[in-house]
């Protein structure tokens, strides 16, 4: 599992990189362009989410003999996990949706907020509470 991880750490960076650079480029004159690397980068970052949800899945079973520490670790993960789910959907319906409730240039605050950044927010929070008690 952890080089399945490690491994996974690649389209996970070039996700993030083609995403930094779509939006970049959507801020710019290049629009087009911008929306395709977007859409390219959040596909990546799905099919990744689906693998560490597997992941998690299938180390459920191997919780109870971790040490104290790392099973906090994977409490939070789990607790994450729904969480980047809707952060997740956010960006799916933003890229690929038609509506303009999602609409990256322009969200409505209500959605973006409920959605997007109290997810955000949450996730941070844990891994960083996480991180000081180990």
């Amino acid at each position: 599992r952890s080089r399945i991880i490690q491994i996974a750490q690649l389209p996970t960076m070039i996700a993030l990189i083609l995403c930094i650079a779509g939006g970049t480029d959507q801020a710019g004159s290049e629009v087009s362009e911008g929306q395709r690397l977007m859409k390219i980068g959040i596909a990546i970052f799905a099919v990744i989410y689906v693998l560490l949800f597997a992941l998690s899945v299938i180390t459920m079973k191997d919780v109870g003999n971790a040490p104290r520490e790392e099973k906090r670790i994977y409490i939070v993960v789990v607790i994450a996990l729904p969480l980047i789910a809707v952060r997740l959907l956010w960006s799916i319906l933003s890229a690929f949706g038609h509506s303009s409730d999602f609409s990256l240039n322009s969200p409505k605050p209500l959605i973006q907020l409920f959605m997007a950044t109290i997810e955000e927010f949450i996730v941070v929070v844990c891994y960083t509470a996480v991180g000081l008690i180990i």
